[in-house]
């Protein structure tokens, strides 16, 4: 019976050591008991360095995981788990298809690799997207009928071309979606007969669509099923009209060839080298002014050339003599009447036995209508360029994928303060633009073709050496410029700068929000001050009575307390909305506790603790009306966010921008609200987007941060949802207009958006 249990051991050792999918044993505590081959290849490593380890300790990446959940839960249960798990490692990076089956006190894990599967998945799956990302993008119209002639899909080019949505059109005929009988009927054919005859259809047809009436060549194809069976049939239309207009362009420019041949337009000449006749085939007025027995022997036909071109023509002849190359040159001849006519003379030597050049044969045409228009294109250039140094908007030409610049015109120079850029790349020549998205734009337009319009787009250019960035607001436009092939060589580019008009709009309305505002505080001034002052005065008149009760007395006393508190709630709300056109400086701690009293009374409704932190001792140069008010608006939000019982901080302190060096302050509002889920935070300041439904406008952010960046400074958020940390920390830094300071160390620096978990209640 020993002898027995030993072979049968080890019979199922040899047959899980030539398993193909890992197997490893564990035993109650998870620790490893065996391991076969397979399960060493997969780990990597020998089944001898985990022997005894838990399961944990061989693979720590697995712990909390869903492996984890599942072998507890089969040891627990005593019921097999089967499952997929994606383990991920410093060392491993695996797709797994695990079982998991409890017996004996422990567990038998058989797991396989499936990387390679999922890899092949994922690039399926990126081919599917490629593909229908063609469909959707392509300028071909792409469809399927089914047997009756419906259809079944149409992408979306189709769909434009018909007018209609995607819901209006599929499932109809080409008949119920307005297509003439005749050609619903033609199309009906066609496909009864690519199902009949399994081959493709092809044919051009005209149809009068959104675009006008077009040209369309278009094919059928039989869509053949997994039996073998026609089970639908697809089709893809070109619009081909201009394709039909060039040539018949070009068919009338080849029949006027031919005429002009005909009519003797061309010159032809065979030039014998012994002895220096020249033959004419053609006459030869019309190309030189001079009948055939005047223009020979060759000396007389030389004699006819350009003095200035003479030599340079005799010498491309003596290459074709001595190189054997074709003669191809172009020239100028003078007529006897002395009138100057361009002409182009191709040739090519004819040799004898012995190898030399016995004779040339050639042509000669008049190109003297065209050199002029090479000079009246030179000019018209000329005049252009002219025009683009003095067009009144910003204009630069960019060559190439790296956007080489080509051209630019002085208002462009001005833009980007004088620098030197022509032959250079954008990035190199523009640095400060590598980090924004004008390139990124430059980039689509190239490799899309289509063009690129912005409004009011703000950029920020080094204008002047060693001062800050600075912004300025562009209309643009991004115009691809294509080469005689059709390709996209570079890009266009044409803009206005209007920084100068967003700056007049910001000083209306800041004008306009001001005289409302001015017109409210005198309103609240006249409507509650003066009550106030009354009451307050009848308060102390009252205190006088010596035969007033003690108890009454403190009743007054409270009162007049009350009402001292509700004057200042009144003064703090007008110096609130009294805001300044022009930078003042102030410190900063007023301003929040400014806030602070706005909001007081919400605050003790909703039992939130707010508490202010202060570290500027000196005032700084800002706009306090505009801080005020982005303030207030985080201030707001974070009640909005915490509720009840929940805790709200304000701090500031001075800093300094790491990226400008520009010196300032910064405000933090922390709270201990409920988050910003990670799907909110790209569109957190989006204009109009709110989650406070119809409660919230979606302007406060939006506007905070145009305030902010309008005065050179950034604002950044960092949030957490889940506990012990959870909660909002918005950081406002804002430039101390009276200072421009290079970058210190022994300051303390705004370091770039982190990436950690707000901890609520620290330092922010």
């Amino acid at each position: 019976m020993a002898a027995s249990g030993v072979i049968s051991k080890l019979r199922v050792e040899h047959a899980l050591a030539s398993m193909s999918d890992a197997f490893v044993l564990l035993d109650s505590e998870f620790r490893i008991a065996y391991m076969n081959p397979a399960a060493e290849r997969t780990a990597g490593v020998s089944a001898g360095e985990l022997l005894g380890a838990t399961h944990w300790e061989a693979w720590p990446a697995s712990r909390g995981t869903e492996v984890e959940r599942r072998y507890r839960q089969a040891m627990l249960t005593g019921e097999a788990q089967h499952f997929q798990h994606h383990y991920v490692s410093e060392t491993h990076d695996l797709w797994l298809e695990i079982h998991a089956h409890p017996g004996g006190g422990g567990l038998a894990i058989y797991f396989r690799d499936l990387s390679e599967r999922k890899l092949e998945q994922e690039g399926a799956a990126r081919i599917e997207r490629a593909y229908k990302a063609a469909l959707s993008n392509t300028p071909d119209l792409v469809y399927v009928f089914d047997l009756n002639h419906r259809f079944v899909y149409a992408n979306e080019a189709l769909l434009t071309m018909w007018g209609r949505t995607w819901n209006d059109a599929i499932g109809k005929t080409c008949l119920e979606l307005g297509y003439p009988e005749w050609h619903a009927a033609m199309h009906d054919r066609e496909i009864d007969q690519v199902v009949a005859t399994r081959r493709s259809v092809r044919g051009e047809v005209p149809f009068a669509g959104t675009h006008g009436r077009r040209i369309y060549d278009y094919i059928f194809v039989p869509v053949i099923g997994p039996g073998g069976e026609v089970e639908s049939v697809a089709g893809t239309t070109r619009d081909v009209t201009e394709r039909q207009q060039s040539e018949q362009v070009l068919r009338a420019s080849e029949e006027r060839l031919r005429l002009a041949q005909n009519a003797g337009q061309l010159a032809t000449w065979d030039w014998d080298i012994a002895t220096g006749e020249v033959v004419w085939t053609n006459d030869s007025d019309w190309i030189y002014g001079r009948a055939p027995a005047e223009m020979t022997p060759i000396d007389r036909c030389a004699a006819a050339v350009h003095e200035e071109d003479r030599d340079a023509t005799t010498q491309a002849l003596q290459r074709t003599l001595e190189d054997g190359v074709e003669y191809n040159h172009e020239f100028r001849v003078i007529w006897p009447d002395q009138s100057v006519h361009w002409l182009v003379g191709r040739g090519k030597a004819i040799y004898d036995a012995d190898g030399r050049p016995a004779r040339v044969l050639g042509v000669n045409w008049d190109i003297t209508a065209r050199k002029q228009a090479e000079d009246i294109l030179r000019n018209e250039r000329s005049r252009l360029a002219e025009l683009l140094q003095q067009a009144p908007a910003l204009m630069a030409l960019l060559r190439g994928p790296d956007h080489i610049f080509e051209v630019t015109n002085p208002l462009y120079q001005e833009l980007i303060g004088g620098r030197t850029v022509i032959g250079k790349p954008i990035r190199s020549a523009l640095p400060e633009t590598a980090q924004q998205d004008l390139i990124d734009a430059l980039d689509q337009v190239y490799r899309t073709g289509e063009p690129f319009t912005a409004h009011g787009h703000s950029i920020d250019f080094a204008r002047h050496s060693g001062q800050p960035l600075e912004r300025r607001y562009l209309n643009l436009t991004y115009q691809p410029m294509r080469d005689a092939d059709g390709n996209v060589s570079g890009v266009i580019l044409l803009g206005v700068d209007v920084t100068e008009a967003r700056k007049a709009e910001e000083a209306l309305r800041q004008s306009e929000k001001l005289a409302a505002v001015g017109r409210l505080a005198a309103s609240i001034s006249h409507e509650i001050n003066n009550p106030l002052e009354a009451v307050t005065n009848l308060l102390y008149l009252m205190q006088t009575d010596q035969a007033l009760s003690p108890e009454t007395r403190s009743y007054l006393e409270t009162a007049q307390s009350e009402i001292t508190r509700i004057t200042h709630i009144t003064t703090q709300t007008l110096r609130f909305y009294r805001q300044s056109t022009r930078a003042a400086r102030i410190k900063v701690r007023g301003i929040l506790d400014s806030v602070a009293v706005l909001y007081e009374r919400r605050l003790r409704h909703a039992d939130v603790t707010l508490t202010v932190h202060s570290r500027t001792l000196r005032p700084v140069m800002i706009y306090a009306g505009e801080l005020r008010q982005i303030v207030a608006n985080l201030v707001g939000n974070a009640l909005d966010a915490v509720g009840s019982n929940g805790r709200i901080e304000m701090r500031e302190r001075p800093a300094t921008d790491w990226k400008s060096g520009r010196k300032g302050v910064l405000v933090t509002v922390a709270d201990s609200g409920h988050g910003i889920g990670p799907e909110i935070m790209p569109r957190l300041f989006d204009p109009f987007f709110s989650t406070k439904g119809q409660t919230g406008t979606g302007l406060g952010l939006w506007v905070s941060k145009e305030i902010v960046e309008k005065n050179g400074g950034r604002i950044r958020v960092r949030s957490r949802q889940q506990e012990p940390h959870r909660g909002t920390v918005f950081s406002v830094f804002l430039p101390d207009l009276d200072v421009q300071e290079p970058i210190s160390s022994s300051r303390e620096y705004l370091a770039p958006v982190s990436k950690a978990p707000v901890n609520f209640g620290i330092q922010p």
